[in-house]
């Protein structure tokens, strides 16, 4: 999708970090967003903040919940009419060993980080398809790369996001339909900001990067029609050495977060 200006974009999750960022960018560059969280109030606090904020609505919706969606869906159709640009960047995470993870957590990430995508691409993509044009954007996580200690739940279901995206960009491929699968590494966003996270090493939270570099980087994928992007770029390189040589990955990153958790 190389140009973007005059095209319809949904953002789910558009209420705080990754997602407000994403939205008032691509704002910036003419494009016309349907902001979509459960809270209205900061909905509207996003769309106060973007260029021409009149042009943008808000429409509350429980992504985890599929009517919620089928709902949502119909509104910003009577309204915008198409969208040509889904972005999935709704998403919670925990920070619990396995055995210390609520039920109804695991549960709630899976509803939201997976069903949450499925749900609005089911929406979506069928007019995309119709008219051979569009791009499907899924938010996953270097967790949804690499498996990390104390994320088992969280991880699972970042895995799911990207496994479904790959196998997405096959069955897309030569319909006009594009998608992009995004792998953000520790990013300065409400997710820690839960309970679970009051012991989170200093040296993770160290290397946080702020929303606009996720938001940059996902823009030029768009435009390049890239299918997956890792943010920082740096952490592509564990991907590549898990791929290649695992047995030696997994004694590197184990020693890592024995240190990182010594260090806390």
């Amino acid at each position: 999708m190389k140009e973007l200006k005059g095209k319809n974009a949904l953002v789910t999750g558009a209420s705080r970090g990754i997602g407000r960022q994403l939205a008032t960018d691509l704002a910036a560059e003419g494009v016309y967003c349907a902001l979509i969280s459960r809270n209205l109030g900061e909905l509207e606090d996003t769309r106060k903040g973007m260029h021409q904020p009149a042009r943008h609505i808000c429409v509350t919706c429980d992504v985890a919940d599929q009517t919620q969606v089928q709902r949502m869906a119909q509104e910003v159709r009577d309204t915008f009419g198409q969208i040509d640009l889904l972005v999935n960047n709704a998403g919670i995470s925990r920070y619990y060993y396995l055995l210390d993870t609520p039920l109804k957590d695991m549960k709630q990430l899976m509803e939201i980080n997976y069903w949450g995508m499925v749900y609005c691409t089911l929406e979506f993509l069928p007019e995309m398809l119709k008219k051979s044009s569009g791009h499907v954007v899924n938010i996953s996580s270097i967790a949804g790369r690499i498996g990390t200690a104390r994320h088992t739940v969280y991880s699972a279901s970042k895995f799911a996001v990207s496994g479904f995206s790959e196998s997405l960009y096959y069955e897309l491929k030569g319909t006009g339909v594009s998608v992009t699968v995004v792998n953000p590494g520790v990013i300065q966003t409400n997710l820690f900001d839960h309970e679970s996270f009051s012991d989170f090493p200093e040296s993770s939270r160290a290397m946080m990067k702020p929303p606009a570099v996720v938001s940059r980087a996902v823009i030029k994928a768009i435009k390049r029609e890239k299918f997956e992007v890792t943010i920082p770029s740096g952490l592509w390189a564990g991907v590549v050495v898990k791929a290649v040589w695992p047995a030696l990955f997994r004694r590197l990153h184990y020693a890592y977060l024995k240190k990182a958790q010594k260090k806390k």
